[in-house]
């Protein structure tokens, strides 16, 4: 079991929330005994809800934001999924708790990548355009040299991710299928292999990835693990908005 990387968290609401509008609950009509449930996990985001005393809600994952305070993700016993803010209510405690008890997971901490000036990149580096959404940074990638994906770049995810979707187009065929333990349950994931996954102009041949939705949006249709990015010394130009890979 493993906590949400910061990006995985983010990325449920970088796109637009989960709950549909009907379920929406305006500011004004929040009772002040009630925890309030926001869209994105920012004091100045949507109130879409509300939690009473009492009511049951499921931790789903924790971020922590500028300034040192935490979020939490939760879901409502009625299927509603926001974030509740570190406080010393009841709901803030239960979740704050339950993550405390988690046992550390290294798996889930992301390496570091450093900011760099992409003019000062080494001798045969490779610069890689991003779409920066929230705090994630989406490439394109392309695989099997025949199709596309945009992909989040995740350092903390130890392999790539595709979705079913592509896997599907691509008729990748999953020689193996386990269970990944997450905050939110268990989950069924196949691993298919690619023989090619090329991120501008840096490719990796014959990869093993797992097969999984794990984004609400179909503009993102995985994640680029370090099974990929470790390969290479990996820097961001954040003026620029360009990755910089220089082979290793």
């Amino acid at each position: 079991m493993h906590r949400l990387t910061a990006f995985e968290a983010l990325l449920l609401f970088s796109f637009g929330t989960l709950v549909p509008p009907s379920a929406a609950q305006a500011p004004s009509d929040t009772p002040s005994n009630r925890s309030q449930l926001y869209a994105t996990p920012e004091d100045n985001a949507e109130v879409i809800g509300a939690l009473a005393g009492g009511e049951i809600t499921t931790p789903i994952g924790e971020t922590q934001v500028g300034g040192g305070g935490k979020w939490y993700l939760v879901r409502t016993k009625s299927g509603l999924i926001g974030w509740i803010k570190q406080t010393n209510d009841e709901h803030s405690k239960k979740a704050d708790g339950f993550f405390k008890l988690l046992p550390p997971d290294p798996a889930v901490v992301a390496v570091a990548i450093p900011n760099i000036s992409s003019s000062a990149a080494p001798r045969g580096a490779i610069l890689v355009p991003v779409l920066s959404a929230g705090r994630s940074m989406i490439v394109s990638a392309t695989l099997n040299q025949i199709m596309s994906g945009n992909l989040v770049v995740d350092t903390g995810a130890t392999h790539t991710v595709i979705s079913r979707r592509l896997a599907n187009l691509l008729r990748l065929q999953p020689f193996s299928r386990g269970v990944v333990h997450t905050v939110g349950g268990p989950v069924l994931v196949g691993t298919a292999r690619l023989d090619s996954l090329k991120v501008g102009a840096a490719e990796v041949n014959d990869l093993a990835i797992l097969v999984h939705d794990f984004s609400p949006d179909p503009r993102v249709e995985g994640l680029l693990g370090m099974d990929f990015l470790s390969r290479f010394q990996v820097g961001f130009d954040s003026q620029k908005h360009l990755i910089v890979l220089s082979p290793r």
